[in-house]
């Protein structure tokens, strides 16, 4: 996509913190810098859901509950759900 010019939206940075997170990629931090830097596309709930579920999943449990405690949304009962 970035070869070609193309800007992810919400849904595609989505799907790959969620890849990241289900494969153990630590490079889904990557992704979610960007996304925060992103003009165009805001994170939601649902990509601080992925990337609580990464670090866990990585055992930075307490960089986990820094990033639910200091994300600017507020957190649902849903972001410390797993779907794997």
């Amino acid at each position: 996509m970035q070869l070609d010019n193309i800007k992810p939206d919400g849904m595609t940075y989505l799907a790959i913190l969620s890849a990241c997170s289900h494969s153990g990629l630590i490079k889904g931090e990557e992704y979610f810098s960007q996304l925060c830097r992103d003009r165009w596309v805001k994170p939601g709930i649902e990509h601080y859901a992925c990337m609580v579920d990464l670090l866990g999943r990585d055992g930075r449990l307490k960089e986990a509950k820094d990033l639910i405690e200091t994300m600017p949304l507020k957190p649902n009962e849903g972001i410390c759900t797993t779907n794997g």
